[in-house]
């Protein structure tokens, strides 16, 4: 199915959370815990 459709699409470079932030461990703990990434971004 994908190489039906592969001249229609653009290809999507993929990562792993551990390549780009380290695991999910520190992924969590900066992006998600009080005060990181996320809660700096949403409006309250």
């Amino acid at each position: 199915m994908a190489k039906k459709y592969e001249s229609e699409f653009p290809k999507l470079k993929l990562f792993t959370i551990d390549e780009e932030f380290g695991g999910w461990t520190k992924a969590q703990k900066e992006h998600f815990s009080n005060g990181g990434t996320f809660d700096q971004i949403s409006k309250r």
